[in-house]
């Protein structure tokens, strides 16, 4: 279950979106690695969900630490440690794939469509996905192939056909 705070923060991202699908984002960005995770900036005082080209894209933990992985457009990739125990990779503007390693389980891979935005792709639909690994797993599928790639808890790949049946 997610805090309100996440729910805004994807409710200001995507207005035009309905409740159920705002909600379901919202949940399945909240990370469930003792604590609700909470998507703040690296000034840690706003939360923020992966702004556009051109702004750094912040992405936080809240496991025990607030390691925090931004991902700013034209800039160097990032790796960053997340909850002690998980690598993450920020490719810059242009790739601008995020590979986020939760707690050691959830794995977050977001595609981009063109911009710069992190754990989702606002490309049409802005569908967003979630594989089976608990309750923290985010996966954005690419706008323009819908392919997916992504670990499923560190194990096995997800195709698409398994996570298609997810009614945002």
């Amino acid at each position: 279950m997610t805090s309100d705070p996440i729910r805004s923060i994807v409710s200001a991202k995507w207005p035009d979106m309905d409740t159920n699908w705002i909600k379901s984002v919202a949940d399945v960005l909240a990370d469930d690695c003792g604590a609700a995770g909470e998507l703040a900036d690296d000034c840690g005082a706003a939360d923020v969900l992966a702004d556009d080209c051109g702004a750094a894209d912040v992405l936080a933990d809240d496991c025990g630490a607030a390691d925090v992985l931004a991902d700013d457009c034209g800039a160097a990739d990032v790796p960053a440690d997340d909850c002690g125990a998980a690598d993450v990779l920020a490719d810059d503007c242009g790739a601008a794939d995020v590979l986020a390693d939760d707690c050691g389980a959830a794995d977050v891979l977001a595609d981009d469509c063109g911009a710069a935005d992190v754990l989702a792709d606002d490309c049409g639909a802005a569908d967003v996905l979630a594989d089976d690994c608990g309750d923290a797993d985010v996966l954005a599928d690419d706008c323009k192939t819908a392919d997916v790639l992504a670990h499923d808890c560190g194990a096995a790949d997800v195709e698409v056909a398994e996570v298609a049946s997810y009614d945002w």
